[in-house]
C-alpha cells in the first residue's frame, strides 16, 4: 500500500485487514521495525525478512506492506518484486485535500498522535507554523510525483484510491480493490475500524491561519 504521511493509510489498512484474504499492511518496512524484527526472527536478509513475515500469515492469500516512496524504491533496488511470481500490485491512497493532509501532519508531529488509537501524555496545544506548513504541502506533492515516476519506470500495476472516497463509500472502494487484486469481492463489506476521526476545531484554526499567511504573501 503506497502512501504519504497522513493520507489515510491507517484507515485503509484497517479496512483491508478485515477482508478475509488479506493480512498485514503494517509498518513492517520502517527501519526500526526491520532491525527489531529481523533480530527477533533471525532473518538474514531483506528477502528472508519478507518471506518470514509472509509465512506467519500462511492462511491468508495476500500479505500486504505499507510503503512510502523511499520504501518502495528500496524494494525495487533489492529486486524484491522478482521474488513473487505474479509481481507486485500497488494500492496507493491519496488525499484530494493536500492542505488538510499537511495540517494533520503538522499537528501529529507536535502531539505524537499518529492515529486515534495512540494515547499521548498531556502536551501544549499544537501551534500552526504557516511557512512550515507550506513546505509540508510541497513535500507531499513531491513525494507523490516521485511515486508516479517510480511506478512508470518499473511498470508497477497500481490502483489509486482517494481518502475522501474511502470515508464516504468504503464498500465501493473495497469492491474496486478486490477486483484489482483478482478476488471475488461481492461479499466484502466494510467493517467499521477501531479508528476515530481526529480532525477537530484545531485543524480548522490551522487552516484559517494558513489562509491568512497566504493572503499576506506577494502575488505570483
Amino acid at each position: 500500500m503506497g502512501f504519504t504521511n497522513r493520507s489515510g493509510s491507517n484507515l485503509l489498512a484497517a479496512y483491508l485487514r478485515a477482508c478475509p484474504p488479506l493480512a498485514g499492511f503494517g509498518e513492517d518496512l520502517n527501519p526500526s521495525s526491520i532491525r527489531a524484527r529481523t533480530r527477533a526472527m533471525n532473518s538474514q536478509s531483506l528477502p528472508d525478512f519478507l518471506r518470514d513475515i509472509s509465512a506467519r500469515s500462511a492462511d491468508k492469500a495476500v500479505v500486504g506492506f505499507k510503503t512510502s516512496f523511499e520504501q518502495l524504491r528500496m524494494l525495487y533496488r533489492n529486486n524484491i518484486p522478482a521474488m513473487y511470481t505474479d509481481g507486485v500490485k500497488l494500492i496507493e491512497i491519496r488525499r484530494e485535500d493536500l492542505v488538510a493532509q499537511a495540517i494533520s501532519y503538522q499537528i501529529a508531529l507536535q502531539t505524537g498522535a499518529w492515529s486515534s488509537r495512540i494515547k499521548t501524555s498531556s502536551h501544549p496545544d499544537p501551534v500552526c507554523d504557516p511557512e512550515a506548513l507550506h513546505s509540508i504541502i510541497q513535500g507531499l506533492t513531491a513525494a507523490q510525483t516521485r511515486m508516479d515516476i517510480l511506478v512508470e519506470r518499473h511498470l508497477v500495476d497500481r490502483l489509486i484510491v482517494r481518502y475522501e472516497d474511502l470515508v464516504l463509500e468504503p464498500d465501493e472502494i473495497l469492491q474496486k480493490i478486490g477486483q484489482f487484486l483478482g478476488f471475488d469481492a461481492r461479499d466484502w463489506k466494510a467493517e467499521r475500524p477501531p479508528l476515530e476521526r481526529q480532525a477537530n476545531s484545531t485543524n480548522d484554526a490551522f487552516r484559517a491561519a494558513f489562509r491568512r499567511y497566504l493572503r499576506q504573501q506577494a502575488p505570483d
